[in-house]
């Protein structure tokens, strides 16, 4: 369709360019004999050159004012042409780039990953760049960081061998040092862990024990 509508717009520019050049040969073609007349001798003419000469100018002044007259309204008309042209094409283009922004936030994806199923997700600073990340619990795949750099958005596995069916995700700063920790359920490894970031990568150590076969829905944090 875009194609069209380009090919559709050479067609009718080509078709402007032509009617103006067969104007412009008119028009110098004509003036040519014009100022021929004028620059022509008279005085050796006969007298009944000199009357049809009389008689061209007199009709040469006549559609001139004619011209000046119809070319004033034609400009008009065609100024007001052009401006509902221009804002007609304004109201086109206005609505295409409504449906490109649309479009283009239905195609912004941060990352994918690996996987059929990701149903937990938490953000917060856990590298202490001064950025939110968003940390996320696959299914099988593991638990991914998705970092926000200059060039988008990072991608890094924190963990591959964490896993579950809801497997999920808190950050939170338990220990009171002000960083965030990783606090993740990974229910296949029946183990409640947690991920700390030492500068470099992150510590994981267990927290406690989970029961084989139970899901966990989800992790808070509260004082009791």
């Amino acid at each position: 369709m875009n194609q069209s509508i380009h090919q559709l717009m050479q067609l009718v520019l080509q078709g402007i360019a032509w009617v103006l050049k067969t104007i412009e040969l008119l028009w110098d073609w004509s003036w040519s004999q014009i100022t021929g007349m004028f620059n022509m001798s008279w005085s050796n003419l006969a007298a009944w050159k000199m009357l049809l000469g009389v008689v061209a100018i007199v009709v040469l002044a006549g559609i001139l004012v004619t011209m000046a007259r119809r070319g004033m309204e034609a400009f008009g008309k065609i100024a007001a042409a052009f401006w509902t042209m221009v804002l007609t094409m304004l109201a086109i283009v206005s609505f295409v780039v409504i449906a490109g922004v649309l479009s283009r936030g239905f195609q912004w994806v941060v990352a994918t990953v690996p996987d059929r199923l990701m149903r937990a997700m938490a953000a917060g600073d856990v590298n202490g760049d001064g950025k939110v990340d968003i940390v996320a619990g696959a299914l099988s795949s593991g638990l991914w960081l998705f970092e926000q750099t200059p060039d988008g958005w990072k991608k890094t596995q924190i963990d591959a061998a964490s896993s579950g069916f809801e497997h999920p995700v808190l950050l939170a700063d338990l220990d009171g040092d002000g960083a965030l920790e990783i606090y993740v359920a990974s229910e296949d490894q029946q183990e409640l862990r947690q991920y700390r970031w030492n500068g470099k990568t992150f510590d994981k150590s267990v927290v406690m024990p989970l029961t084989k076969g139970d899901i966990t829905w989800n992790l808070t944090d509260a004082k009791l």
